[in-house]
């Protein structure tokens, strides 16, 4: 969690979709005061950069928005993915795709589209996180996170 954390939060998304939750919950004993300030640090950049609320995936119609409680002194975080008709959500699929072992850069000309532009990649550049279309209209390239449609 204090070395990768927006690792741990991509898992968080990863684990919702598969048991097709809306909320996520992750409980941090109080003495690791350090690790809630990087996980809070962490949270609040995949917030701003879109990953979590009204940006990117929020953005996109995946996910509507995340928060933070305390129960019992002990804080937590919630992240809230959107249905549609019928219970069915809205992420059908994800993908990781740079791995510890396997990290997968492209250049600005080689950005992927994600199933002809229905999907989302999430590419962590220069100037912080992005989707595949922000990260073609600013001529950057980087790393490619993960794939959601």
């Amino acid at each position: 969690m204090e070395k990768d954390p927006h690792q741990l939060i991509e898992g968080i998304m990863i684990a919702c979709h598969a048991i097709r939750s809306n909320n996520a919950y992750l409980y941090l004993r109080y003495e690791y005061g350090r690790c809630y300030r990087t996980m809070q640090k962490a949270v609040d950049e995949a917030y701003e950069a879109g990953l979590l609320g009204k940006n990117i995936l929020g953005k996109e119609g995946f996910i509507l928005g995340y928060g933070e409680f305390q129960e019992d002194g002990h804080p937590y975080f919630s992240v809230q993915l959107r249905y549609v008709e019928e219970a069915r959500p809205m992420i059908t699929g994800m993908r990781r795709i740079s791995k510890p072992g396997r990290r997968v850069y492209v250049g600005r000309d080689d950005v992927p589209k994600v199933r002809n532009g229905i999907g989302v990649a999430v590419i962590s550049t220069s100037k912080g996180l992005m989707t595949d279309s922000d990260s073609r209209r600013s001529g950057l390239g980087g790393e490619v996170l993960c794939s959601v449609w």
